[in-house]
């Protein structure tokens, strides 16, 4: 994996987060906009992993309220 493509990768399990805001044109949409998330349990998944990279959809899924 190159530094050129980690934004692509969920932080928690490794696999893609199929994101759909490529790093070129900033400010689209994602599927992941319309889950409510609980932060708690977000932060706590996350710890200390990068914040700025998107979870897949089976981890955001975990978090969902």
């Amino acid at each position: 994996m190159t530094m050129e493509n980690t934004w692509a990768i969920c932080p928690v399990c490794g696999k893609s987060n199929s994101c759909q805001i490529d790093q070129v044109n900033l400010g689209g949409t994602c599927w992941c906009f319309g889950i409510l998330v609980d932060q708690e349990k977000l932060e706590l998944i996350l710890g200390n992993k990068a914040k700025d990279q998107c979870l897949c959809r089976d981890c955001l899924g975990k978090l969902s309220v």
